[in-house]
């Protein structure tokens, strides 16, 4: 997804503690737009429930990009429930233009890892 970035400073926070710290900004540019790309892993282990250690793991990998559209790869059939019942969730958009060749091969390239 496009995220932008007027102060210059993306960076990670908790929703109960703030900034976390040790991590590096995720607008090393500076201001602008960026894209996100987020994978999360575990997501699935304890749904619904409290853990005193994480489960999950996170990747956010960004880069400095004209904003575009929001392009979903993959998700969760938990995700994908959530979505489907959210009260505010958007008219779904008309489906993405065909992926070139080469787009095509770069995303069966990522989804490998």
């Amino acid at each position: 997804m496009s995220v932008n970035v007027p102060t210059g400073l993306l960076r990670v926070e908790s929703l109960e503690q703030g900034p976390v710290d040790g991590l590096a900004p995720l607008s090393p540019a500076g201001p602008g737009w960026y894209r996100l790309r987020v994978h999360g892993r575990g997501r699935n282990i304890l749904p619904d429930k409290a853990s005193a250690e994480p489960v999950e793991d996170y990747l956010l990998v960004t880069w400095p990009a004209p904003h575009s559209e929001a392009d979903i790869i993959r998700s969760s059939d938990r995700i994908d429930q959530a979505l489907a019942h959210a009260p505010d969730m958007p008219k779904p958009q008309q489906p993405a233009p065909a992926r070139s060749p080469e787009q095509e091969a770069l995303r069966r390239r990522l989804l490998r890892g």
